[in-house]
Protein backbone atom coordinates (compact mmCIF):
# COMPACT_ATOMS: atom_id res chain seq x y z
CA UNK A 1 0.00 0.00 0.00
CA UNK A 2 1.79 3.41 -0.67
CA UNK A 3 1.35 5.57 2.07
CA UNK A 4 2.14 8.93 0.10
CA UNK A 5 -1.72 8.29 -0.96
CA UNK A 6 -3.54 7.72 1.67
CA UNK A 7 -7.22 8.39 1.49
CA UNK A 8 -8.40 10.21 4.27
CA UNK A 9 -9.69 8.41 7.72
CA UNK A 10 -11.78 8.52 10.16
CA UNK A 11 -9.49 8.53 14.05
CA UNK A 12 -11.59 9.34 16.98
CA UNK A 13 -14.03 11.01 14.36
CA UNK A 14 -11.63 13.29 13.35
CA UNK A 15 -10.16 13.07 9.72
CA UNK A 16 -6.33 12.10 9.59
CA UNK A 17 -4.13 13.78 6.86
CA UNK A 18 -2.35 12.30 4.01
CA UNK A 19 1.25 11.87 3.89
CA UNK A 20 0.91 14.90 1.38
CA UNK A 21 -1.58 17.13 3.54
CA UNK A 22 1.02 16.60 6.31
CA UNK A 23 3.99 17.75 4.58
CA UNK A 24 2.19 20.81 3.09
CA UNK A 25 1.08 21.55 6.82
CA UNK A 26 4.80 21.17 8.16
CA UNK A 27 5.80 23.62 5.04
CA UNK A 28 3.28 26.30 6.05
CA UNK A 29 4.14 25.50 10.03
CA UNK A 30 8.02 26.43 8.49
CA UNK A 31 7.05 29.63 7.12
CA UNK A 32 5.06 30.79 9.92
CA UNK A 33 8.02 30.01 12.09
CA UNK A 34 5.69 27.30 14.02
CA UNK A 35 9.00 24.94 14.10
CA UNK A 36 8.46 22.64 17.15
CA UNK A 37 4.72 21.94 15.22
CA UNK A 38 6.55 21.34 11.77
CA UNK A 39 9.43 19.02 13.57
CA UNK A 40 6.63 16.78 14.81
CA UNK A 41 4.38 16.36 11.44
CA UNK A 42 7.76 15.69 9.66
CA UNK A 43 9.17 13.21 12.24
CA UNK A 44 5.47 11.82 12.07
CA UNK A 45 5.92 11.47 8.08
CA UNK A 46 9.60 9.48 8.53
CA UNK A 47 8.26 7.30 10.76
CA UNK A 48 5.64 5.96 7.95
CA UNK A 49 8.21 6.53 5.52
CA UNK A 50 11.52 6.65 6.62
CA UNK A 51 12.94 7.65 2.61
CA UNK A 52 10.62 10.60 2.48
CA UNK A 53 13.28 12.98 1.04
CA UNK A 54 11.64 15.99 1.35
CA UNK A 55 10.66 15.84 4.90
CA UNK A 56 14.04 14.91 6.10
CA UNK A 57 14.96 17.96 4.42
CA UNK A 58 12.70 19.60 5.55
CA UNK A 59 14.31 18.48 9.93
CA UNK A 60 17.81 19.02 8.21
CA UNK A 61 16.14 22.93 7.63
CA UNK A 62 14.67 23.17 11.26
CA UNK A 63 17.72 22.36 12.88
CA UNK A 64 19.28 25.23 11.02
CA UNK A 65 16.42 27.42 11.84
CA UNK A 66 16.96 26.82 15.48
CA UNK A 67 20.58 26.64 15.32
CA UNK A 68 20.26 22.87 16.44
CA UNK A 69 23.34 22.18 14.11
CA UNK A 70 23.58 18.46 15.66
CA UNK A 71 19.97 17.41 14.87
CA UNK A 72 20.60 19.37 11.47
CA UNK A 73 23.67 17.05 10.84
CA UNK A 74 22.05 13.92 11.55
CA UNK A 75 18.71 14.48 9.12
CA UNK A 76 21.50 15.83 6.27
CA UNK A 77 23.36 12.81 6.86
CA UNK A 78 20.57 10.52 6.42
CA UNK A 79 19.47 12.78 3.38
CA UNK A 80 23.15 11.43 1.53
CA UNK A 81 22.26 8.03 2.25
CA UNK A 82 19.06 8.04 1.14
CA UNK A 83 20.42 9.84 -2.45
CA UNK A 84 24.17 11.42 -2.57
CA UNK A 85 23.40 12.44 -6.26
CA UNK A 86 22.84 15.87 -5.58
CA UNK A 87 25.22 18.46 -3.30
CA UNK A 88 22.91 20.69 -1.57
CA UNK A 89 22.23 17.91 1.31
CA UNK A 90 26.43 18.53 1.44
CA UNK A 91 26.23 21.77 1.45
CA UNK A 92 23.57 21.80 4.17
CA UNK A 93 25.93 19.50 6.01
CA UNK A 94 29.06 20.98 5.44
CA UNK A 95 27.41 24.04 7.19
CA UNK A 96 26.21 22.58 10.23
CA UNK A 97 29.16 20.64 10.30
CA UNK A 98 31.04 23.90 10.50
CA UNK A 99 29.08 25.56 13.09
CA UNK A 100 29.83 22.55 15.10
CA UNK A 101 33.46 23.37 14.92
CA UNK A 102 34.04 19.91 13.22
CA UNK A 103 35.86 21.95 10.15
CA UNK A 104 38.14 19.44 8.39
CA UNK A 105 34.92 17.14 8.20
CA UNK A 106 33.37 20.37 6.99
CA UNK A 107 35.62 21.21 4.44
CA UNK A 108 35.76 17.64 3.27
CA UNK A 109 31.93 17.13 2.59
CA UNK A 110 31.87 20.60 1.29
CA UNK A 111 34.58 20.15 -1.65
CA UNK A 112 32.56 16.75 -2.37
CA UNK A 113 29.11 19.53 -2.88
CA UNK A 114 31.83 21.92 -5.04
CA UNK A 115 32.65 18.94 -7.48
CA UNK A 116 28.82 17.77 -7.46
CA UNK A 117 28.15 21.36 -8.46
CA UNK A 118 31.65 23.30 -9.75
CA UNK A 119 29.75 26.58 -10.70
CA UNK A 120 27.59 27.01 -7.56
CA UNK A 121 28.67 30.28 -5.97
CA UNK A 122 27.20 29.76 -2.66
CA UNK A 123 28.72 26.57 -2.22
CA UNK A 124 32.43 28.24 -3.17
CA UNK A 125 31.45 31.39 -1.20
CA UNK A 126 31.02 29.59 1.87
CA UNK A 127 33.79 27.14 1.14
CA UNK A 128 36.01 30.20 0.59
CA UNK A 129 35.26 31.35 4.11
CA UNK A 130 35.95 28.57 5.98
CA UNK A 131 39.03 28.36 4.08
CA UNK A 132 39.73 31.72 4.56
CA UNK A 133 41.89 32.20 0.83
CA UNK A 134 40.81 34.28 -1.48
CA UNK A 135 41.44 31.93 -4.49
CA UNK A 136 38.61 28.82 -4.02
CA UNK A 137 37.67 29.34 -8.22
CA UNK A 138 40.61 28.31 -8.34
CA UNK A 139 39.47 24.44 -7.03
CA UNK A 140 36.11 25.25 -8.74
CA UNK A 141 38.49 24.98 -12.04
CA UNK A 142 40.64 21.95 -11.09
CA UNK A 143 37.52 20.19 -9.94
CA UNK A 144 35.25 21.37 -13.80
CA UNK A 145 38.27 19.61 -15.23
CA UNK A 146 38.14 16.58 -13.20
CA UNK A 147 34.48 16.57 -14.30
CA UNK A 148 34.94 16.67 -17.98
CA UNK A 149 33.83 20.27 -18.38
CA UNK A 150 35.43 22.81 -20.92
CA UNK A 151 34.06 25.84 -19.42
CA UNK A 152 36.85 28.23 -18.51
CA UNK A 153 37.23 29.81 -15.13
CA UNK A 154 39.41 32.97 -15.23
CA UNK A 155 41.94 32.78 -12.82
CA UNK A 156 45.14 34.41 -11.12
CA UNK A 157 46.97 36.67 -13.86
CA UNK A 158 44.87 35.43 -16.83
CA UNK A 159 42.03 37.66 -15.62
CA UNK A 160 40.49 40.39 -17.20
CA UNK A 161 40.97 42.03 -14.00
CA UNK A 162 45.00 41.51 -13.91
CA UNK A 163 44.71 39.68 -10.49
CA UNK A 164 42.42 37.69 -8.20
CA UNK A 165 40.60 40.40 -6.39
CA UNK A 166 37.27 39.27 -8.47
CA UNK A 167 37.53 36.42 -7.31
CA UNK A 168 36.62 37.47 -3.35
CA UNK A 169 33.11 36.64 -2.97
CA UNK A 170 30.78 38.00 0.22
CA UNK A 171 28.92 36.10 2.78
CA UNK A 172 26.29 35.37 0.18
CA UNK A 173 28.63 33.70 -2.06
CA UNK A 174 28.49 36.52 -4.86
CA UNK A 175 31.31 38.19 -6.09
CA UNK A 176 32.24 41.08 -5.41
CA UNK A 177 32.53 44.49 -7.62
CA UNK A 178 35.97 45.13 -8.26
CA UNK A 179 37.76 48.78 -7.87
CA UNK A 180 37.31 48.78 -12.17
CA UNK A 181 33.63 47.72 -12.17
CA UNK A 182 33.44 50.79 -9.51
CA UNK A 183 34.95 52.99 -11.87
CA UNK A 184 32.63 52.36 -14.77
CA UNK A 185 30.17 52.91 -12.95
CA UNK A 186 31.24 56.17 -11.13
CA UNK A 187 32.34 57.38 -14.70
CA UNK A 188 28.53 56.34 -16.48
CA UNK A 189 26.83 58.63 -13.96
CA UNK A 190 29.57 61.79 -14.08
CA UNK A 191 27.14 64.08 -15.15
CA UNK A 192 24.83 63.34 -12.13
CA UNK A 193 27.93 63.27 -10.24
CA UNK A 194 29.25 66.70 -11.63
CA UNK A 195 25.96 68.56 -10.43
CA UNK A 196 25.96 67.12 -7.19
CA UNK A 197 29.35 68.34 -6.35
CA UNK A 198 29.66 71.64 -8.60
CA UNK A 199 26.01 72.35 -6.27
CA UNK A 200 28.05 73.09 -3.06
CA UNK A 201 31.82 73.04 -4.46
CA UNK A 202 31.69 76.40 -6.78
CA UNK A 203 34.91 76.02 -8.10
CA UNK A 204 33.73 73.29 -11.00
CA UNK A 205 31.99 76.26 -13.03
CA UNK A 206 33.31 75.15 -16.46
CA UNK A 207 32.09 71.68 -15.68
CA UNK A 208 28.95 72.49 -14.59
CA UNK A 209 28.00 74.62 -17.36
CA UNK A 210 29.28 72.05 -19.97
CA UNK A 211 26.48 69.62 -17.71
CA UNK A 212 23.55 72.54 -18.37
CA UNK A 213 25.24 72.91 -22.23
CA UNK A 214 24.61 69.40 -23.01
CA UNK A 215 21.73 68.02 -20.66
CA UNK A 216 21.21 65.44 -22.93
CA UNK A 217 23.87 63.20 -21.49
CA UNK A 218 22.01 63.24 -17.74
CA UNK A 219 19.86 60.66 -19.64
CA UNK A 220 22.92 58.19 -19.65
CA UNK A 221 23.46 58.43 -16.21
CA UNK A 222 19.59 56.90 -15.47
CA UNK A 223 21.20 53.14 -16.57
CA UNK A 224 24.26 53.34 -13.94
CA UNK A 225 23.07 55.01 -11.18
CA UNK A 226 19.83 52.34 -11.66
CA UNK A 227 22.76 49.46 -11.43
CA UNK A 228 24.60 51.30 -8.59
CA UNK A 229 20.99 51.24 -6.77
CA UNK A 230 20.50 47.49 -7.14
CA UNK A 231 24.41 46.90 -6.03
CA UNK A 232 23.70 48.08 -2.71
CA UNK A 233 20.50 46.44 -2.45
CA UNK A 234 22.61 42.91 -3.47
CA UNK A 235 22.05 40.52 -0.56
CA UNK A 236 19.14 38.18 0.19
CA UNK A 237 16.24 39.22 0.56
CA UNK A 238 11.79 38.22 0.93
CA UNK A 239 10.56 37.91 -2.38
CA UNK A 240 8.33 41.05 -3.10
CA UNK A 241 7.48 42.93 -5.96
CA UNK A 242 10.42 45.59 -5.44
CA UNK A 243 13.04 42.60 -4.20
CA UNK A 244 12.16 40.49 -7.82
CA UNK A 245 12.84 43.46 -10.38
CA UNK A 246 16.88 43.82 -8.69
CA UNK A 247 18.07 40.64 -9.98
CA UNK A 248 16.58 40.86 -13.82
CA UNK A 249 18.09 44.66 -13.87
CA UNK A 250 21.13 42.76 -12.74
CA UNK A 251 20.71 40.19 -14.88
CA UNK A 252 21.12 42.06 -18.21
CA UNK A 253 23.47 44.90 -16.23
CA UNK A 254 26.42 44.33 -18.51
CA UNK A 255 24.23 44.59 -21.78
CA UNK A 256 22.50 47.81 -20.15
CA UNK A 257 26.36 48.97 -19.66
CA UNK A 258 27.39 48.18 -22.85
CA UNK A 259 24.06 49.86 -24.31
CA UNK A 260 24.75 52.83 -22.41
CA UNK A 261 28.28 53.10 -23.60
CA UNK A 262 27.12 53.05 -26.96
CA UNK A 263 24.89 55.76 -26.59
CA UNK A 264 27.30 57.85 -25.03
CA UNK A 265 29.52 57.39 -27.75
CA UNK A 266 26.35 58.66 -30.45
CA UNK A 267 25.50 61.63 -28.34
CA UNK A 268 29.38 63.01 -28.73
CA UNK A 269 29.78 62.12 -32.62
CA UNK A 270 26.13 63.68 -33.06
CA UNK A 271 27.37 67.25 -31.59
CA UNK A 272 30.57 66.45 -33.12
CA UNK A 273 28.87 66.06 -36.78
CA UNK A 274 27.07 69.65 -35.19
CA UNK A 275 29.89 71.67 -34.72
CA UNK A 276 31.83 71.33 -37.71
CA UNK A 277 33.37 68.19 -36.66
CA UNK A 278 34.86 69.81 -33.66
CA UNK A 279 35.23 68.68 -30.02
CA UNK A 280 35.35 70.51 -26.87
CA UNK A 281 38.36 68.92 -24.27
CA UNK A 282 35.73 67.40 -22.33
CA UNK A 283 33.71 65.47 -25.10
CA UNK A 284 37.32 64.40 -26.62
CA UNK A 285 38.34 62.62 -23.26
CA UNK A 286 35.07 60.91 -23.04
CA UNK A 287 35.05 59.95 -26.02
CA UNK A 288 38.64 58.31 -25.63
CA UNK A 289 37.09 57.06 -22.16
CA UNK A 290 34.03 55.74 -23.72
CA UNK A 291 36.25 53.03 -26.65
CA UNK A 292 38.53 50.66 -24.08
CA UNK A 293 35.38 50.91 -21.50
CA UNK A 294 33.22 49.63 -24.37
CA UNK A 295 35.70 46.83 -25.60
CA UNK A 296 36.06 45.39 -21.98
CA UNK A 297 32.51 45.38 -21.12
CA UNK A 298 32.39 43.23 -24.10
CA UNK A 299 35.20 41.08 -23.77
CA UNK A 300 35.43 40.89 -20.26
CA UNK A 301 35.27 37.61 -18.64
CA UNK A 302 34.95 39.05 -15.23
CA UNK A 303 32.25 41.33 -16.38
CA UNK A 304 29.82 38.21 -17.49
CA UNK A 305 30.87 36.49 -14.46
CA UNK A 306 29.87 39.74 -12.24
CA UNK A 307 26.32 39.77 -13.58
CA UNK A 308 25.60 36.62 -13.15
CA UNK A 309 26.23 36.43 -9.56
CA UNK A 310 23.41 37.70 -7.59
CA UNK A 311 22.33 36.19 -4.46
CA UNK A 312 19.04 33.76 -3.89
CA UNK A 313 15.94 35.40 -2.26
CA UNK A 314 15.29 34.31 1.40
CA UNK A 315 12.35 32.32 2.77
CA UNK A 316 9.76 34.25 3.69
CA UNK A 317 8.84 34.43 7.81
Amino acid sequence: MNMNNLDKTENNGQPQLTIDEMYSVAVDHVNSDRYKEAEELCLAIVQQLPNHIAAINLLGRIGHKLNRHEFAAKWFQRLINIDSRNAEPYYNLGISLNELGRKDEAIHVLEIALKKDPDNGHIAGYLNGVLKLPTIFDKQKKLKEEAGENEDVVTGSNSDAGDTIWYRTDQHGTIKVSIIAWFILGYSMRNILILGVSSFRTKLPMLKEWVYLYPEFLIISIIPLMIFIVELSRLPQTKNLYTAILPNVWKYGRLLLIFNVLLDISFILNIYYQNNYDLDIFLTIFFFIDLPILIYLIFSKYIKALFKSFPDFVEKS
